[in-house]
Parts: C-alpha cells; sequence; structure tokens
C-alpha cells in the first residue's frame, strides 16, 4: 500500500508539474512528527476566487487575470474554511520564480484580513479538522529530491501560521518501502 501510495503521487508529480528552475528551501531540522493525515488535497490550479480576495491575490503577484502567461507566472487559489478565522485562500503561484524541479511550488495562506502569508513548498495540502482548535492546522507535502517527500504541519499561533512539525518519508529501496522519520 505504501509503495502504491509514493508511486501514484510521484507519478501525479511528474505529470501534472512541468519542469522548474528554481531552489526550494532547505527543510527545517528540529521540528516534531506528528500524525500524518491520509488524504491530500493537491494545490489549485484554477483561480477559483473574487472580490477582495482576488484583488489582493492580483496584487501580491501582479497579474490581470493570473491563470494566463501574465506577469508573475500562472497562479492558482481556492477558499478554505478556516474556523473562526473565516473564509481565507490558499494560493499556489507556478511561476519558474515559485516552483523547484520536484514539482513542489510556493503555497500563500491569504486570510480575510490581513498580509498573506507563505506557508511553504509543496504540491498537496489538506486542513486538519478533527481538533477542537478554534483555527484548524494546515499540512503541506512537497518533494525535496532524492526520493524523499516532507509534510510540515502549521499551527495557528499568535495571529499567523508557524510550522510545529515535520515528518520526511523516504523511499529506502526503489521498491516503495517508505521509512517515517522527525525532517534533519
Amino acid at each position: 500500500m505504501k509503495r502504491l501510495f509514493f508511486c501514484l503521487f510521484v507519478s501525479f508529480l511528474a505529470l501534472c508539474s512541468p519542469a522548474f528552475t528554481a531552489q526550494q528551501p532547505p527543510v527545517p531540522a528540529g521540528l516534531p512528527q506528528f500524525p500524518l493525515p491520509r488524504e491530500f488535497t493537491p494545490t489549485p490550479q484554477d483561480l477559483a476566487v473574487s472580490g477582495g480576495l482576488l484583488n489582493a491575490i492580483r496584487a501580491k503577484f501582479e497579474c490581470k487575470k493570473c491563470n494566463g502567461q501574465e506577469p508573475g507566472g500562472r497562479v492558482g487559489a481556492t477558499l478554505l474554511k478556516l474556523g473562526t478565522m473565516g473564509q481565507a485562500a490558499i494560493v499556489t503561484s507556478y511561476s519558474p520564480d515559485h516552483c523547484d524541479d520536484n514539482g513542489s511550488c510556493a503555497i500563500w495562506l491569504f486570510p480575510p484580513q490581513g498580509e498573506p502569508q507563505p506557508l511553504d513548498w509543496g504540491a498537496s495540502y489538506v486542513v486538519l479538522t478533527t481538533s477542537s482548535k478554534p483555527v484548524p492546522d494546515i499540512a503541506v507535502r512537497g518533494m525535496t529530491g532524492q526520493r524523499t517527500e516532507f509534510v510540515h504541519l502549521f499551527s495557528y499561533l499568535n495571529g499567523r501560521y508557524v510550522a510545529t512539525g515535520c515528518d520526511a518519508l523516504r523511499d529506502k529501496n526503489d521498491m516503495g518501502d517508505v521509512v517515517v522519520s522527525a525532517c534533519r
């Protein structure tokens, strides 16, 4: 099962992500592990927001349509319900400056009020609604190369999302045997 999941995820990235030249920032070390979510949502490909959030996205990425090859590259966005924070947008910029060769691209959170916040580089995410927190955690999953994936956990603390956990998934033998450990 692990092998199938890993192969499907790697295949998805290879088929759906064009080659990019940007460097991904290093995975932060020292964050604790956490229970891995089972399902992730691919980052948004289309711009599915309107109103003030759409204007904020256009201003941030200097684009008029955002789905075409406008200045700033292609941008995808979708709305999320983040508990007491309200509706926010998760945004991915697919410009060459915001993506790496492994299919991970910059993921941003645009809150209903305040400044947009970069979360991480990744190819998928999940809003974790299983806890009783007033604003749910967000997990971001991406590739770092060398047969390694990561999952970063972000928690809402002091008015912004901060990294609070990190798991590394390493394919140890090209046979789909995955080892899960804390990020180093």
